[in-house]
């Protein structure tokens, strides 16, 4: 929980970090919605042009809709991937190369 009962809750394997830590573009849907209540999903996916698909990486469950959440979101998802697999992140918007969103 945080501050006032909030909750943010990522979801995700070592392997689906693994892999998340070699794309070079990603998408967070924050509109995306399956749960009855307060509680919103957001996902972190990227569309496969080999298999045609859009495969989710990870899955945020958070009762948060503002812009600190979605720092928060990006903290803590990038914290884990370096805790797990001991790999940091370049940002193509920042650093010119690596990951794009």
């Amino acid at each position: 929980f945080l501050d006032n009962r909030q909750y943010f809750v990522l979801c995700d394997t070592k392997k689906q970090l693994q892999a998340f830590s070699e794309l070079t573009y990603i998408e967070i849907d924050m509109t995306f919605k399956r749960i009855h209540s307060i509680t919103n999903e957001w996902e972190v996916s990227v569309y496969s042009t080999q298999s045609q698909k859009t495969l989710t990486f990870v899955q945020v469950f958070t009762n948060v809709e503002t812009a600190e959440a979605y720092q928060n979101l990006f903290e803590d998802l990038f914290s884990c991937i370096e805790m797990d697999i001991g790999k940091s992140f370049n940002f193509y918007q920042i650093h010119g190369n690596r990951l794009g969103c």
